[in-house]
């Protein structure tokens, strides 16, 4: 594993790099789309008003009083190890041969060490196998030097936090990156770790998507980020087969962060592969109405609907979403950088025009139809959007990225 700084659109080859940033936002939580699965039971009454939206959910049905909890006792999801449910405290936990070997880094203060520590990323002294479907607590990671984003963030984290320094879990806005398993589609999400230093915040990225520094980027609490475990564990638990495990690892991320709306999808897929439409259906929808912009959520629903001849209750429901969906400017942004990405330079001005009418106060869009305009030669416009864009920037790294990126235009 190599450490570097920031470089646009680089993909990260296995080992992966461990990249800090001076200022900003990768972990990974899995995200299901299931190909097709054969259903046959009913779902809620086709007359319900405003479908999916209007439609009440039982999530207590969908966690407490699931069939899928039959053949075993409640209590077990409490039980650590194979099948069951790890406790929480054990995710972050650190070994003692991870504590000698924090206390044997050269350096009298715990930025001393943890520079020590990214050097020895840098020159390739501590490497981690990138493992997509592997997610680990942070001591099975550092004794197996393997893991997705996920497993080293937590591992980064709590190894900052045992030096004494102040470790944040940070989730990031990234282009939809999938992978395929099993004929399940993986929607891969991302999270990485953001440092209080004294020089200033600090990022560590590990991870497998196409990354920017100027990605829109949120907080994490530690208890939304043992969430995202739990809910990785259970997808990587179904991908297996073994759907006992799933559940509870599943039902554990919801009862830490039951607003989210992937943790549902993912709920979703497993009662679909358990021929449980009913459940299924409830578990997108309930998806869809935390969030009415997951296209996974609509294209699962309509998917499963379909299935059971019932093409006419979400008719259009996956159009209306991406319509929805490019209304706002994070998914116009995207779609616009693709676009730029593979030279479809008025494609992508159309979008950045469009959204900068919605939104004139997102930096990214001008700075991106800056650059779309520079090499359209047309230069007034170039000039225009890419003074708005660095008179709205307030961060010093993004600004020095942008001037990389203006510099690397101008060869």
């Amino acid at each position: 594993m190599t450490i570097k700084k920031i470089k646009t659109t680089k993909w990260l080859k296995k080992p992966h790099a461990l990249m800090p940033h001076a200022l900003m936002p990768h972990a990974l939580m899995v995200l299901l789309v299931l190909f097709c699965v054969a259903c046959s039971t009913h779902g809620p009454s086709d007359s319900a008003v405003g479908y999916p939206f209007g439609v009440p959910v039982d999530s207590h049905r969908l966690l407490a009083e699931s069939p899928l909890m039959a053949d075993f006792d409640v209590a077990e999801s409490l039980v650590a190890g194979p099948g069951g449910v790890i406790p929480q405290q054990q995710i972050m936990a650190l070994t003692p041969e991870i504590r000698a070997f924090l206390a044997g880094l050269a350096g009298a203060s715990a930025e001393e060490k943890w520079s020590v520590l990214v050097g020895m990323f840098r020159n390739g002294m501590f490497s981690v196998d990138y493992d997509t479907l592997t997610t680990l607590p942070a001591a099975e990671t550092f004794a197996r030097r393997e893991g997705n984003c996920l497993s080293v963030t937590i591992l980064l984290a709590a190894m900052a936090r045992e030096l004494g320094l102040k470790g944040t879990f940070n989730e990031v806005d990234v282009p939809n990156t999938r992978t395929e398993e099993g004929g399940v589609l993986i929607n891969l999400r991302h999270i990485n770790l953001v440092l209080e230093l004294s020089t200033g915040p600090q990022v560590i990225d590990f991870g497998v998507v196409d990354f920017e520094i100027a990605f829109n980027r949120r907080a994490l609490s530690d208890q939304q980020a043992l969430a995202q475990y739990f809910s990785n564990v259970g997808a990587e638990r179904l991908l297996a087969g073994d759907y006992r495990a799933a559940f509870l690892n599943m039902r554990e991320a919801l009862r830490l962060s039951p607003g989210n709306s992937d943790f549902w999808v993912n709920l979703g897929v497993l009662y679909e592969k358990q021929r449980l439409p009913e459940y299924a259906e409830q578990a997108f929808i309930q998806a869809l109405q935390l969030d009415p912009l997951s296209l996974v959520a609509a294209r699962n629903l309509e998917r499963l609907l379909a299935e059971q001849g019932r093409e006419s209750v979400a008719a259009g429901l996956t159009d209306q979403v991406v319509r929805l969906r490019s209304h706002n400017p994070v998914f116009a942004y995207f779609a616009a950088r693709s676009a730029y990405q593979e030279d479809r330079f008025g494609e992508a001005r159309k979008l950045l025009e469009s959204a900068i009418r919605r939104d004139n106060a997102d930096h990214r869009l001008h700075f991106l139809l800056g650059k779309v305009a520079f090499v359209q030669g047309d230069f007034p416009l170039s000039k225009k959007h890419l003074r708005h864009a660095f008179a709205l920037v307030d961060d010093p790294q993004i600004k020095r990225d942008y001037e990389r990126q203006l510099f690397d235009l101008r060869k």
